[in-house]
């Protein structure tokens, strides 16, 4: 455990020796400003493993709303936080034994305030110091709840891809023209994706001649990478044939993706294709483009 000094915040301001307990928790599961998640409880889990590994409670403060009535910020404090009111009984609020235990709230200043922007969830605002001492790491409580958050990751991941398989279904369904296949690991995660709409494959007709494959776009919370196939128009304009996520970026993804852009092109291949020097793509390229001039591109630092 660190004992900070000259650490604790109020009104915006630092006040000078004071001081402030923290304890070193594996960054995985520290919390950042910047940090996103899908929903509100998904971060009061994920702050509440946290508060186990550094040795001190959780308890929901305030919660304010837009006048439309949608979660504009939430704020998670240290259960320590402000004092007590003359006359309040002080209670912890936990009841894992059947009761609430008793806490003397002593005004600390530890917290963590999430923020909906742009539709995106996200910590605004961290403190970690304390102003008591924390109590002994319980270990096996940890261990169990990170498990149980990995779980819920996990979880969260596979009920997203659910609806987005479904979305494109529904848009294959609907929308005349529309191409959408899609594969899943052994755990029935997604694993990969391909998607043109009718617009994007009759700009393939036109000018297909040479297309250029792009596996350098990745995303930050699944893990998969965003690729496209894309082309030059006669305005020499960047033109979009399709787009794909794979979990993998290795050959046997990199062979689906060309298969399958194939059979949305109506199984016409392009006249070149140009790609980096990914180590899966040279053994992709040939297995699945038997008339098409596989070359590399010029990569500029």
């Amino acid at each position: 455990m660190t004992l900070l000094t000259d650490n604790i915040e109020h009104n915006g301001k630092r006040t000078p020796n004071e001081e402030e307990f923290c304890r070193d928790v594996e960054s995985k599961f520290t919390p950042y400003v910047g940090q996103e998640f899908l929903e509100i409880e998904e971060a009061v889990t994920f702050y509440r493993i946290y508060a186990v590994a550094c040795g001190f409670d959780v308890r929901k403060y305030t919660t304010k709303r837009w006048r439309g009535g949608e979660i504009k910020s939430k704020l998670l404090v240290c259960n320590r936080e402000g004092f007590k009111h003359k006359g309040q009984l002080e209670c912890s609020g936990r009841q894992d034994s059947g009761r609430r235990h008793k806490v003397r709230r002593v005004g600390c200043k530890a917290r963590i305030r999430l923020f909906m922007r742009n539709g995106e969830l996200i910590i605004d605002r961290f403190h970690s110091g304390h102003n008591h001492e924390l109590v002994s790491a319980r270990d096996r409580e940890f261990q169990k709840l990170a498990c149980n958050i990995t779980n819920y990751h996990k979880m969260i991941i596979l009920y997203n891809s659910r609806m987005f398989v479904d979305h494109f279904k529904e848009l294959a369904v609907n929308r005349p023209g529309f191409f959408f296949d899609y594969d899943v690991d052994s755990d029935g995660s997604l694993s990969k994706a391909i998607w043109a709409d009718g617009i994007v494959r009759r700009n393939y007709s036109v000018f297909g001649d040479a297309v250029s494959f792009d596996p350098m776009y990745s995303t930050n919370k699944y893990d998969m990478a965003f690729t496209s196939l894309t082309g030059v128009d006669h305005h020499k304009r960047s033109v979009t044939f399709c787009g794909a996520l794979v979990a993998h970026e290795d050959a046997d993804s990199f062979k689906w993706v060309f298969t399958r852009f194939l059979a949305a092109m109506g199984g016409k291949e392009p006249n070149y294709i140009i790609t980096d020097q990914d180590a899966g793509i040279p053994k992709a390229v040939p297995l699945v483009f038997k008339i098409a001039r596989h070359r590399y591109c010029m990569c500029i630092s």
